[in-house]
């Protein structure tokens, strides 16, 4: 369960507070909501070429369970901080790309809300390291990098 209720309310809470936030809804299908900012693009086959051409500040995963949160490790490589639910699928992408202070429990749109206060209210000094930090951790699943951890730790 992806869980878009708890981002779009989190979103419009925010949304009083940030007028000119936008909510870019990637994977379902739904009708774009200008005045209020917000924007689906439904199902695409290349997220990361779309997400480079939009001014996207953080990526936010809702999700109740996932498996390998790919997502997350896109978002990561081209240096887009997470907010993420705290399930067992996102815990170790979450913690290598440095945004664990900004996961939320599942249903929980209060911390949600909360988290991307935090990161919008961070300075552009800060947000800049943030986002290198998180495209520092993305660099750890190169595929490379995880064809020499797994031999030396399996072989």
């Amino acid at each position: 369960n992806k869980d878009l209720k708890t981002t779009l309310d989190a979103f419009l809470k925010l949304k009083n507070n940030n007028s000119e936030a936008e909510l870019y809804i990637f994977g379902v299908d739904g009708i774009d909501i200008p005045d209020m900012g917000i924007f689906y693009f439904g199902y695409v086959d290349n997220v990361i070429e779309i997400v480079s051409q939009l001014n996207i500040g953080v990526n936010i995963v809702s999700s109740h369970r996932e498996g390998f949160c790919m997502v997350i490790l896109e978002m990561a490589a081209l240096g887009v901080p997470t907010i993420s639910t705290r399930i067992y699928g996102s815990s170790e992408i979450v913690k290598n790309t440095s945004v664990e202070e900004y996961t939320f429990d599942v249903l929980s749109s209060s911390q949600l809300t909360f988290s991307m206060k935090k990161i919008t209210l961070l300075n552009d000094n800060r947000y800049l390291k943030l986002r290198k930090k998180v495209y520092e951790g993305a660099l750890m699943y190169e595929k490379n990098k995880i064809i020499k951890k797994f031999e030396l730790e399996v072989l």
